[in-house]
């Protein structure tokens, strides 16, 4: 999932990779395991005429072979919030358990509340 290029959901909501990276993270939630992560920054942008409620955003992780990254909630993980308004961005961090050197190969998978639209960023 290369950082760059911008996608679009029908309503005008732009998601893009920001910055990715691997890091070793310690669990802090229930279910949660402690070692390798992915940790994904996404950008959201408005270009939209109305809010888009970063609530019911939700970025789901799986490897090339379909498998799904468990997502953790713990820090560096920040996810989006709030009502993001016509013509501005926000930035959320997502982190993955996923094995060393898997990041590059890895596929989100990025769905809205206001739209039917799924947004799928291949690595």
């Amino acid at each position: 999932m290369p950082p760059g290029k911008e996608a679009l959901f029908g309503e005008g909501l732009g998601v893009r990779v920001s910055a990715e990276s691997e890091a070793t993270v310690t669990a802090k939630y229930p279910g949660e395991v402690s070692g390798s992560a992915a940790v994904v920054t996404v950008t959201f942008r408005n270009g939209s005429t109305v809010p888009v409620d970063l609530d019911g955003i939700r970025v789901t992780a799986s490897l090339a072979n379909g498998t799904p990254a468990p997502s953790m909630e713990g820090p560096p993980a920040k996810a989006p919030t709030g009502i993001l308004q016509p013509g501005a961005s926000a930035e959320a961090t997502f982190v993955y358990s996923l094995p060393r050197g898997s990041v590059r190969s890895t596929t989100l998978e990025v769905t809205s509340i206001s739209s039917a639209d799924v947004v799928v960023i291949r690595g």
